[in-house]
């Protein structure tokens, strides 16, 4: 079997492609590098510590490019691999989010016009 892997000091990544939809062969992550592989990835990064996560989150954090810089890029051979099952939860409304982007004008009872967005029904 094959990942995307990135070994760098102090952390890892792994790099889990999802499947496309128009994608009826076995999933990329089952088979050797191959074109067309999904848009979509699931990154994993895994400090080295123990307790390393909160400095991981601080260099990730601390450059704008560190994320993009860090990708695995290389497809290798790995065995048997376990990922723990989790679960994310955002708590936040992501209208606020939205606004403190500059996204305002769909929020305006008045000026927002969203016809033609979904049908009648």
């Amino acid at each position: 079997m094959y990942q995307q892997i990135a070994c760098h000091d102090g952390f890892r990544v792994l790099k889990l492609p999802y499947k496309s939809f128009n994608d009826d062969s076995p999933p990329a992550y089952n088979s050797k590098p191959r074109e067309g592989l999904p848009e979509f990835s699931m990154c994993v990064f895994l400090p080295e510590d123990r307790d390393g996560l909160r400095s991981l989150v601080g260099r990730i954090t601390a450059r704008p490019k560190f994320l993009h810089e860090h990708l695995p890029r290389d497809h290798v051979p790995v065995g048997k691999f376990r990922l723990p099952k989790f679960k994310l939860m955002y708590m936040n409304n992501i209208r606020n989010v939205l606004k403190d982007l500059g996204l305002q004008l769909p929020f305006n009872r008045v000026l927002a016009n969203m016809a033609g967005i979904v049908g009648d029904d």
